[in-house]
């Protein structure tokens, strides 16, 4: 049960895109844009080096917080 809640929380938390919440806010489609593809790359080269650093940044958060979660739940970390 535990696997399965977490394997459910870890995929909610990898659908959630940083590049589409910056794109929406500046206002810019980033899926017609440069690279056409709502990643890091096509941030920094359609947005600027700074959005595209944030993006990458809450990325790589994102991973971080599932793996933290995944642990505590199957409590190898959290006991």
């Amino acid at each position: 049960m535990r696997l399965v809640f977490s394997m459910i929380i870890g995929y909610l938390l990898g659908t959630i895109s940083p590049s589409a919440f910056l794109a929406k806010i500046k206002k810019k489609n980033l899926r017609e844009e440069g690279t056409q593809n709502l990643g890091a790359t096509n941030t920094m080269l359609t947005l600027g080096t700074g959005y595209g650093a944030l993006v990458l940044f809450f990325d790589i958060a994102k991973v971080h917080i599932i793996f933290i979660m995944s642990m505590c739940i199957i409590k190898i970390i959290c006991k």
